[in-house]
């Protein structure tokens, strides 16, 4: 079970004259006394391979194991503005990956909410 302090990331390896080749991978590291406790990673599933996608897969996979409390950071600047701006922006059906919002803010709901800071 993942809690205490964890760093998450995703990335995608786009190929302008071939799309369908391009891939995406997420992980997430968790650290105790500053040392590596446990390290994640994977394929991103689907057809859909982007980085905004893998970063929010990966946020999720934290999700789905976390015992809390948890800290967790992360170098995306539109998961940060979701989690900022709630539920009901990520999940219009007019916003990109709205499907991964779901999953994440019903996880987030199963785990209690937010807390209050959020950087």
């Amino acid at each position: 079970m993942a809690s205490g302090v964890i760093f998450t990331d995703g990335a995608c390896n786009k190929f302008w004259y071939w799309p369908e080749a391009s891939r995406a991978g997420w992980g997430f590291a968790k650290l105790v006394d500053d040392k590596l406790d446990l390290l994640v990673y994977g394929a991103l599933p689907g057809p859909v391979q982007s980085s905004p996608r893998s970063e929010l897969h990966a946020f999720l996979q934290v999700l789905q194991i976390a015992v809390l409390p948890i800290l967790v950071y992360s170098d995306y600047k539109g998961l940060i503005e979701g989690l900022t701006w709630g539920p009901h922006w990520c999940r219009h059906p007019s916003r990109p990956n709205v499907d991964l919002w779901d999953l994440i803010w019903t996880k987030i709901d199963d785990l209690g909410g937010l807390s209050d800071s959020l950087e």
